[in-house]
């Protein structure tokens, strides 16, 4: 007798946690997410259930809010056996992107999503300077947060038909960006041109010792012609550290000899 009145609370209190869980309003979701975070949301409306919000991206102080808003609603997965799934939905994304929740941390799936270059100014010096169009192609694998894979890619970047406002090439080029992991939780970054008139390249790792540090080199591309090479010479002057026609690239960043 006293098992099934346990069994009855616990039945009562699941009821009364799902209810409150229908109706407890989207903003509630803006406390939620850490204020570092490199991804906010404004102007939740709707429930914690089912409901919709702007995404800001970037750290604060530098945030760019995505036009279009983000929609998410709760499933059950059964098939997969996930359990409660929210799925969110964005014109950015390819398709909808399920996050599990449980015991072992949150579950991304994996996807690819297409956002403006513009948004690169979140990034802050010395990208932000120089104002970068065309578009980002990202793609990343499932994750889980308590669970990192221990060697592989996390985040691929693909940035096309880059430019900046302040030189007259146009485009720049075609870079990538791959964000991976490498055994004894070092996480690396290589960059690297894939066409172009500037050509891009360096790597960078981070350790919970030291943090980030990012060295690479960007220069005209060794077919450019003259007028091209010049024209690129004000866009390597912001960027990095001047050594002849090419410039240094370094994060932390630093302008100076």
């Amino acid at each position: 007798m006293r098992l099934r009145r346990v069994a009855f609370v616990v039945l009562l209190a699941a009821v009364a946690l799902a209810s409150a869980l229908a109706v407890l309003p989207a903003r509630w979701l803006l406390a939620v997410l850490p204020p570092a975070w490199p991804v906010a949301l404004v102007d939740a409306s709707g429930t914690v259930w089912q409901g919709q919000a702007l995404i800001a991206v970037g750290p604060p102080g530098l945030r760019r809010t995505l036009p279009a808003p983000l929609t998410w609603q709760w499933q059950w997965q059964w098939q997969n056996k996930q359990g409660p799934t929210l799925l969110a939905r964005h014109p950015v994304m390819a398709g909808p992107l399920p996050l599990s929740f449980g015991w072992h941390g949150v579950t991304v799936g994996a996807q690819q999503a297409r956002l403006p270059a513009s948004l690169l100014i979140a990034a802050g010096a010395p990208i932000n300077s120089i104002d970068p169009s065309g578009d980002l192609q990202l793609s990343w694998p499932d994750l889980n947060s308590s669970a990192l894979p221990e060697r592989g890619p996390l985040l691929t970047v693909q940035w096309n038909q880059a430019g900046s406002s302040r030189v007259r090439v146009h485009p720049l080029g075609t870079y990538r960006a791959v964000l991976a992991r490498e055994p004894s939780n070092v996480t690396t970054l290589k960059i690297q041109t894939l066409e172009g008139q500037l050509q891009l390249a360096g790597e960078g790792r981070h350790t919970r010792a030291q943090g980030w540090r990012f060295e690479g080199t960007a220069q005209p591309a060794q077919n450019a012609d003259n007028a091209t090479q010049e024209a690129l010479m004000p866009l390597l002057n912001m960027i990095g550290r001047r050594e002849g026609s090419m410039a240094r690239l370094q994060f932390p960043y630093s302008n100076t000899p």
